[in-house]
Parts: C-alpha cells; structure tokens; sequence
C-alpha cells in the first residue's frame, strides 16, 4: 500500500533508522496540525471534518505510530458526535447489515477510521467493508511492530507476529493484483487472540452465486495463512470449473482457537467455543449476499470437521445447502441427522491413507464421519495423506469442487476400519508426534 516502509530485510517493511527518527522529530507538529483541525471541528462541525479527512490518521501512524494515531482518530470521532457505543454488539447479523445500512457515507468514513477492528468483525456487513476495515487493523499493528523491530524492541511472542502479519500483507498485496473473481478480502483479523485469527476470501462472496467456507484443522494459526491461501487457489479454480460461468467464492475460516498438537485436540473444547462465532458467519454470509440465495458449501478438514459437526448440531444449524467433512477424528454428533442438513447433502471423504481417520475417528471427537453407520454420503476421494485433499487435479479436490459448484460429488465407499487400523496413542514414547494433523 501507498506509504508502507519497505526495504530489502527478510520479511520486507522494516523502515530506515533515518525515517524513523525524521519521523519522531516532527511529532510535535503533526499533533499541531491535528490539534488546529480539532479547533475546525469545534467551530464548523462536519466541514472541519473534510479538513480533518486531509489529516487521515492512518497515514501518520507510520511516522508515529498507530496507538497515537488511533487514538486522535477516536477524539475527532468523538468530536464528531459519534459514539462507538451504537456499534452493534455483533451477535445478530441481520441487526449489523441494518445499523450499516443505516449510517451516513460521512459517518462511515469516521467509524472505519476511528473503530477499524469493531467494524470488520461485524457478519452481515458488506465484504469490500470489512475487507478495508480489518487492512488496516493490519497496517496500523504491522507498523507498529516494524518500528519496533528497527529499534530491537520486539519479544519473542511480538517477533512471531510482526513474521505472521509480514507474510499475510505480502500475500494480500500481490492479490491486489488478481482478477476480480480471484480478489482476496480480508473479513477477519485479530493478531491478538493465542495463535492469531483470521479469515480470508477468494472471490466476493456477496456476489458470487456459490461460496464454499473451509474450516481448518488442529496446527493451523495465523503464521501458516498463507499456506491456506493455496489452498483457497486451487479450490476456487476447480470449482469455477464446474460453475458454468456462475461466480465462485472460497473463504478460508480461521476465527476459532484451532488446537495444538497437544491434549487440546482429544476434546470438543476449541469447537464449542467457536461454535456460535461460525454460526453467526455463515448466516452473515447470507445476509450480506445481494439477493442471499447463494449456494452455501461448509468444509471441515480434521479438528475443522469436529467444528463444523458442533457449530452445525446447535442452535438453527449452518444453514448451508451442503456439508463436507475430509479426514476427519469425528464430528461431535452421532449421526448425519444432527448436522440438520438432509443426509444426502452430507459428503464424508476419507483417505484409507490418512493417519488421522485410521487411528483417531471414532475415539473422543465421536463417530467416524465416513462410515456407513454415520448415515452421509461417502465422497470418492485419492489415495494419500492427511493433506491430500488438495492435491491438484486429483479425485479429491474435484469432488468438492463439484459439491461447492452444486453438483453432486462421485460416490466413493464408505470407510471400514481394518486389521491394521487399532486405536493408538499419537504420541510416541519419546514425546515425538508421528501424526501430521493439519
């Protein structure tokens, strides 16, 4: 983006020293500026905020720093009469799409400037919002840290960071570039939860006539997105494939604590806190399409499938048209009844490759997904392993390209343990994990 330090230090954006203290010298008269355009607003009311506009705060937080410019941004809001507290709480999509709808284009300019993070996180507001709202939550917090890395300030917990958001930018700016239908939107971010969280589309889904949402699994944080990205890629080219022109949208949906490879991924803990947050984005989803008849596909891999089974078995459900479980330990339900969804839009595919459907299905997550007692629809899938499922151009990748496009998958069978399949304890004696879980 326009202003972003840049140099050639891995990572990228580390400004120069000499910037840095140019920039800390002319504080002072940057706060003057803002202070005079304070006084406009005082006097003039919504014609000084033109004037302040000229002072975009988020431009002057690469000379010192965001927390500052935040906060100025958040004191000519208030002077503007905005209050954060009419923001809605965010449980209701249907209830954000209509407080946006309701806001005037100037006091929506002042709310994304002032209260970027609240507003991106909104389900139901339209996608390129949230898109600018959550880049520059990212811009602001990925200055910050790339001043502080030039003065070698960062701990070990903000160095992993400023590394996450370094590659998430560089990925999302090259996407600047993409075609319409492969643009990326950022609809959710937050570097400060454990891992960091995240939610990235490929392709508008407001727009687009079907929309898969994939739902990671255990290992999956804000440092490997880009990983995710990939596979967003390849999805989204093979569903648009089948879609006979009809516009595509894939989302990748990290806005749930994925666990660690560690005791956390034996229990439906990480799933039933994220539950209601997935529910609430996939009605989001609908509410923020522009005539909400979008064709809805919801993909879980691994721990993912056990947040999806969750999410989908409370409450009113996903209100998806399609759901799509790969490689999965089990998806906290019994049957594919619970998901309410009609079993014959139920797809399971199972690798008879994959460490995880053969050694921990059916053990503490609940059932096996893909077997025959499940009830769903056995998806034809490849041979190979737990990350197989995206290989390109194979059975797997094709058959949710299918579903996602509204076709129905190619049946495969459905899984039977074997011989060779006993339950076993995924850590070895000397503490290794020899389970990729992903």
């Amino acid at each position: 983006m326009n202003g972003s330090p840049r140099s050639d230090a891995a990572g990228g954006g580390i400004p120069h020293r000499a910037a840095v203290e140019d920039a800390n010298s002319s504080l002072a008269s940057y706060q003057d500026r803002i202070n005079k355009a304070i006084e406009k607003a005082q006097r003039a009311s919504w014609q000084a905020f033109q004037a302040l506009h000229e002072i975009d705060p988020f431009d002057l937080d690469k000379q010192y720093g965001a927390e500052n410019a935040q906060k100025d941004a958040e004191r000519v809001a208030k002077m503007m009469g905005i209050d954060p507290k009419k923001i809605p709480d965010g449980d209701d999509p249907k209830v954000n799409a209509a407080w946006w709808e309701s806001v005037s284009e100037d006091e929506r300019r002042i709310y994304l400037a002032a209260y970027p993070d609240q507003i991106g996180s909104l389900d139901g507001v339209p996608s390129d919002i949230r898109d600018r709202a959550n880049r520059t939550v990212l811009e602001a917090k990925y200055n910050d840290l790339a001043m502080r890395a030039e003065n070698g300030s960062l701990g070990i917990r903000d160095q992993a960071t400023y590394n996450s958001l370094s590659k998430l930018k560089d990925r999302l700016d090259k996407g600047d570039t993409a075609p319409a239908e492969k643009r990326l939107y950022l609809l959710g971010l937050d570097p400060e939860a454990r891992d960091g969280r995240a939610i990235i589309a490929m392709g508008n889904p407001d727009q687009a006539a079907h929309t898969a949402i994939l739902v990671p699994g255990t290992g999956t944080d804000l440092s490997n997105m880009t990983g995710q990205i990939d596979r967003l890629d390849r999805t989204h080219d093979a569903a648009s494939e089948r879609a006979r022109g009809e516009g595509v949208s894939v989302i990748s949906w990290l806005g749930y604590d994925a666990p660690e490879v560690d005791g956390s991924v034996t229990t439906t803990g990480r799933a039933e806190d994220g539950a209601s947050d997935l529910r609430h984005f996939t009605e989001g989803t609908r509410v923020a399409h522009g005539n909400g008849d979008s064709h809805l596909t919801v993909i879980g891999h691994s721990y993912g499938s056990t947040m999806v089974g969750t999410a989908a078995g409370e409450g009113k459900g996903l209100g998806a048209d399609d759901i799509i479980s790969l490689g999965s330990p089990g998806m906290n339900v019994g049957t594919a009844k619970d998901l309410q969804i009609d079993p014959q839009h139920f797809w399971a595919g199972a690798s008879q490759q994959d460490p995880i459907v053969r050694h921990t299905s059916g053990l503490t997550l609940g059932p096996n997904p893909a077997s025959e007692e499940f009830g769903g629809q056995p998806m034809a899938v490849n041979d190979g392993g737990h990350s197989s499922y995206w290989d390109p151009e194979q059975e797997s990748l094709n058959n949710q390209a299918r579903v996602i496009a509204g076709r129905p998958a190619r049946l495969g069978r459905h899984y039977e343990a074997g011989p060779s399949d006993p339950p076993v304890n995924p850590v070895a004696p000397d503490g290794s994990n020899p389970l990729v879980i992903g």
